[in-house]
């Protein structure tokens, strides 16, 4: 049948016959596989709103905070968590000085941050699998939004971190390897390892916007990754279902124990690996994550079929080129330096899934943003400056408000307040000015996401009672009619984004001078009765992690062996002062 049809094609009409014939097998083919994608992305779209639609996922049902010692700094985190609706905290490695089983230089961190929260998930039963849980830094974290934002947008940045999947990958690629974001990281713009590990050379490239002009991902900057998108893993916050999590946790603790005191494969000869793998959480789970990342490259590749029309018109058999710290990679499988070897396998039979483990980053800092080598990205802004509003100097990364301004009429261009504002904010002054370096953010255009504008608003439930301050009897009622554009947001102007937490992984004395920039602060004091009111009205609820303690109606915190602290264990009555600044 092959020697007729190649003598058919000899003849003129022949060849007429089988150009027609091969059209429109060509269109046939190329009809049915386009289907076959849109059925598939159809499927896939399903199953991930079936998914967002289990029991569970539309809540934190586990609200984990490695911290094992009294501090100011965790009593800011629960005291943002408090006032903003979140559940009650499990302290995890709570008055424990256990440290992890080997030489780690930081073996108290490594045991808080994974030991005990794989104890934590493995204490849940299998058929809680589902269920949201929510893990962060104790002690340099704060909250600003509700939960309703932050987990909206858990599941908006996984679907559309899984449509860019089913564009980058073949169906057959995503279900050898089960590829399936379902765990959220902080992104941040430092890789945590050594550059020629695969925690840094593998993952992708971020999908945000060049903020910084053509300084962008180049050492161009203030300082040495300021001027890089984040793309890197960032440990600050883990979120994702519980099954996930405690596959992930039980995988890193297997990495931490593994790892001797130096690795002379995974030192560039600085012995700097000493530190960075054995007194730095981040690097582990940053080691899954280029593990994973390097994994599904090699799979992409082998499932995109060359012989195809299809497969070479999409380019997915095109090596992924990459850059790492101004450095161009054009095969991140094999860059040009001296790097780390292909993941080798070690605990399952089928090596695809195996480095599979549903892990992304959530880039553009929607849910949180680090504060390390981003200070001139991040600012306390009052969004909606058509209404009364604040402005003030801008100084050590906080809108500093001390003038209060009449309502505006004139729309934002012709607005004299809004433009010293933002003349401040891009232009600066002395050490604090704006530079060619920063980022190309810019406040116009700039309204809040639609998810912050639908939920309740900041003092939403709060009664207007007439309060007490300063330990006296000055008379306040509560800003019940303020919106969200109407409180000090801490604002992503790079990205112009909200994010729901700020991690202070930066300058930790942020955590001191910008206290009383965060919207709540100032009225701390009465939301947290307000929330204290509002526990008083729940039913009593069991410890979320397995069998512990009923809870009081107060507000307070959880150990990790299920007893119930209240707030007055946790954050005695000396911290008052420096809480809420407001009262002896």
């Amino acid at each position: 049948m092959v020697v007729m049809s190649l003598t058919a094609c000899v003849n003129p009409r022949g060849a007429r016959i089988c150009g027609t014939v091969t059209t429109l097998i060509f269109l046939t083919t190329l009809f049915y596989t386009y289907f076959h994608y849109d059925q598939y992305r159809l499927q896939r779209r399903s199953e991930t709103e079936l998914a967002q639609s289990k029991p569970g996922a539309s809540e934190i049902k586990h609200l984990l905070l490695p911290a094992n010692h009294r501090d100011i700094n965790l009593c800011k985190t629960l005291l943002g968590l408090a006032v903003l609706g979140y559940p009650a905290p499990s302290l995890l490695s709570w008055n424990q000085a256990t440290a992890f089983p080997n030489s780690l230089d930081n073996g108290a961190q490594v045991y808080s941050k994974i030991v005990r929260t794989m104890d934590y998930f493995n204490s849940i039963p299998r058929n809680r699998d589902h269920e949201l849980a929510l893990v962060a830094d104790g002690f340099d974290v704060w909250f600003q939004l509700r939960p309703d934002v932050l987990i909206s947008r858990y599941h908006e940045i996984n679907k559309e971190a899984n449509e860019r999947h089913q564009k980058l990958f073949s169906p057959k690629a995503i279900d050898a390897m089960k590829i399936d974001q379902r765990v959220l990281f902080a992104a941040s713009k430092k890789c945590s390892n050594q550059l020629h590990s695969r925690a840094c050379f593998a993952v992708p490239e971020a999908p945000t916007p060049m903020a910084y002009g053509d300084n962008t991902d180049t050492m161009l900057g203030r300082s040495l990754h300021s001027a890089f998108r984040p793309r890197f893993l960032g440990d600050g916050f883990i979120m994702g279902p519980v099954g996930t999590l405690r596959n992930i946790f039980i995988r890193a603790q297997a990495v931490a124990e593994a790892l001797p005191e130096i690795d002379e494969d995974k030192d560039n000869g600085s012995r700097e690996s000493d530190f960075i793998y054995h007194g730095h959480v981040t690097s582990v789970f940053a080691m899954l994550f280029g593990d994973q990342e390097h994994k599904r490259e090699e799979v992409r590749r082998r499932y995109s079929d060359p012989t195809t029309l299809l497969s070479r018109m999409l380019g997915k058999r095109k090596s992924c080129s990459s850059t790492l710290n101004g450095m161009f990679i054009e095969d991140k499988l094999d860059p040009p330096f001296t790097h780390e070897d292909p993941p080798a396998s070690k605990w399952k039979t089928n090596q695809d899934e195996e480095f599979e483990f549903g892990i992304g980053l959530d880039y553009d800092a929607r849910i949180m943003m680090n504060t390390q080598d981003s200070y001139y990205d991040g600012f306390f802004l009052k969004h909606n400056m058509s209404d009364p509003f604040s402005v003030g100097e801008v100084k050590n990364n906080v809108l500093l408000q001390h003038q209060q301004m009449p309502e505006a009429q004139e729309s934002r261009e012709k607005n004299p307040v809004w433009k010293e504002l933002k003349e401040q904010i891009f232009l600066g002054s002395g050490s604090h000015k704006r530079t060619q370096f920063d980022c190309k953010g810019d406040l116009e255009d700039f309204p809040l996401a639609s998810d912050l504008t639908r939920s309740p608003s900041p003092f939403a439930g709060t009664p207007q009672s007439v309060v007490t301050r300063d330990g006296g009897e000055t008379p306040r009622e509560a800003p019940t009619t303020l919106g969200w554009g109407e409180v000090s947001l801490y604002t992503n102007i790079c990205y112009k984004t909200v994010p729901a937490m700020i991690h202070h992984d930066g300058d930790k004395s942020m955590r001191s001078h910008a206290w009383e920039q965060i919207w709540w602060q100032s009225w701390a004091d009465s939301l947290l009765e307000n929330a204290q009111r509002i526990k008083k009205e729940e039913p009593p609820a069991a410890w979320p992690g397995g069998p512990g303690t009923i809870r009081s109606a107060e507000i307070g915190a959880w150990s990790d062996k299920g007893t119930f602290m209240r707030w007055g264990t946790v954050c005695p009555r000396d911290y008052r002062y420096e809480l809420f600044r407001n009262m002896e």
